[in-house]
Order: C-alpha cells, then structure tokens, then sequence
C-alpha cells in the first residue's frame, strides 16, 4: 500500500490523469474497454487504476478538509428539493 504525505499536493501520473478526465469527469465517460484500448492496456487494469486514483485523490480531501465533523452536513431529508 502506497502512503501519501499530508499537505502535500496529489501528483497524478499520465494514466491517472487520462483516467480522471475521460472517466471521472468527461459529460459523456468512455467505459474502462474504451479507455484500455486507448492506453494499451485491459480494462482490468485501468479499473484498478481508477481505484488507485479514487484512494488518491480521497487521501488528498481528506487532508483538505480533515475534520468532517467540524462541518454541519445536513441530512439527506433536510436538502431541499
């Protein structure tokens, strides 16, 4: 398992970064079969690497925002519709 130092920004290899913007974040995603034949790789792989991504860049609002608890979140029921 690979650990990450806090308040050090997220460093997002070519992979990553292809991953979050044609996965993560594109109005139209490519699915991980698309995004594999892209990259030379299966989409095994990428979907292990968008899980590496996820941890990543979960660790790094963590250390953003590292006490939830200060905030007053509120419940589902309370959002208005």
């Amino acid at each position: 398992m690979q650990t990450y130092e806090a308040g050090r920004p997220v460093e997002l290899d070519a992979r990553e970064r292809l991953i979050l913007v044609y996965r993560l974040v594109a109005a139209e995603p490519l699915s991980r079969k698309q995004l594999g034949a892209v990259l030379g790789i299966s989409d095994a792989r990428v979907r292990q690497l968008e899980s590496k991504l996820m941890s990543k860049l979960r660790f790094g609002l963590t250390v953003e925002f590292p006490a939830s608890e200060q905030y007053e979140v509120p419940a589902p029921r309370d959002l208005p519709r």
